[in-house]
């Protein structure tokens, strides 16, 4: 496998949190129907690919907070595929909702290269952990689920 990056990586997704939450509204996010996200890759299946390849010191984090369907982000489930953000115009009226699940914009993930500099991975969390908003409960749940995965092989 080539190294791409020596110390970590870091990665932004569009983020598919929530996405079942928003289905039961008759909403989704713009992303959620582009023809270039066909996989909704989530925060589990990130935890489940960096358990799979090896990679045992990440970091997640879930940004982005939306609150409500106001959010331009959001549209009606009947918007055409390949959209971007809402406008009554383009999209018709959308109901509001006040989530009651968490729905994010994006994901960003820090990965540590094993092997990699020890500093240079101590740095790097430090500025990961600045202003962003966790979700510590759920990446625990997840966390617990990725183990019952890995005792089940």
């Amino acid at each position: 496998m080539p190294r791409l990056a020596r110390d970590f990586a870091f990665l932004v997704v569009p983020s598919f949190e929530g996405g079942a939450h928003l289905g039961s509204l008759r909403l989704r996010q713009y992303w959620m129907n582009w023809s270039g996200h066909a996989t909704h890759v989530t925060v589990y299946d990130v935890i489940c690919a960096f358990a799979e390849t090896g990679y045992g010191e990440y970091l997640i984090q879930c940004v982005g907070l939306i609150p409500d369907s106001w959010r331009p982000s959001i549209l009606p489930i009947t918007a055409a595929h390949n959209q971007h953000e809402y406008t009554a115009e383009k999209h018709g009226p959308k109901p509001f909702h006040l989530f009651s699940e968490k729905v994010f914009t994006e994901v960003h993930a820090l990965v540590r290269v094993p092997g990699g500099d020890e500093e240079a991975w101590k740095a790097a969390r430090h500025r990961f952990h600045m202003g962003l908003h966790w979700i510590p409960q759920r990446l625990h749940e997840l966390e617990l689920r990725v183990r019952a995965l890995e005792e089940r092989r």
